[in-house]
């Protein structure tokens, strides 16, 4: 696929799934970027919009329509052992002593639900040290706009996700062969898509690294 190809030209890959979820996230980008007719757009849009406070659908403005994302995704290593610290340090003790003293009673019951996490995020740690697979799950929520969607889901970085979780990449230039991109392109989208937490890259060897898709289920709501 080339760069410079229009952002709503036909895309093609073998995941009906996907395409479906790739066809609805491109004709709502169309939709709110007027460039498709309304009238021809209003129905389909139901099959990605998991709720709508407005009452006419025909009333909705374009590009100003606040979307609610949510998804669901793994933690990486990396992410695991930051958030392990980060209870570390607001306990200021080790998650034995904290555990010993939420037993005893001696720690606020409000804080039932850090002890839990806590609790979650060293098991899942554990399990990694032990069989070396990290299956830790957070479900997240982002608030945007509809004009900013474009900025972060677009179907060139959707088509990445699609072939890192799909097909065996074994570096970010194999992930540009695959998809008919260029490396430098290809390289800056994946960048981005690490900082919105939905892909990882592990390093194998010295130089090589090689990216990994964290993301398990994705919804749009409009608001």
């Amino acid at each position: 696929m080339s760069e410079g190809s229009p952002r709503c030209e036909e895309q093609h890959f073998e995941s009906a799934l996907f395409q479906t979820f790739l066809s609805a996230l491109r004709l709502l980008t169309c939709f709110f970027n007027s460039e498709l007719p309304l009238e021809r757009n209003v129905a389909n849009l139901n099959f990605i919009c998991l709720e709508t406070n407005s009452p006419k659908t025909r009333e909705i403005p374009r590009g100003r329509v606040n979307l609610r994302i949510k998804i669901l995704r793994r933690l990486s290593l990396e992410e695991v052992k930051k958030r392990l610290h980060e209870h570390e340090t607001a306990a200021g003790m080790s998650f034995s002593e904290f555990e010993k003293r939420f037993i005893e009673r001696k720690v606020d019951i409000g804080l039932f639900g850090e002890y839990v996490e806590w609790a979650n995020l060293l098991h899942a740690y554990e399990a990694y040290v032990e069989g070396g697979e990290l299956d830790y799950m957070v479900e997240e929520t982002l608030k945007i706009r509809s004009d900013e969607l474009d900025k972060i889901l677009n179907p060139k970085r959707l088509e990445l996700l699609e072939t890192i979780s799909k097909f065996h990449v074994e570096s970010i230039n194999d992930v540009a062969r695959k998809v008919r991109r260029n490396v430098k392109n290809v390289y800056h989208d994946l960048k981005l898509l690490e900082k919105r937490g939905l892909l990882h890259f592990r390093k194998v060897g010295k130089r090589n690294i090689i990216p990994e898709t964290l993301i398990e289920e994705f919804s749009i709501a409009i608001q």
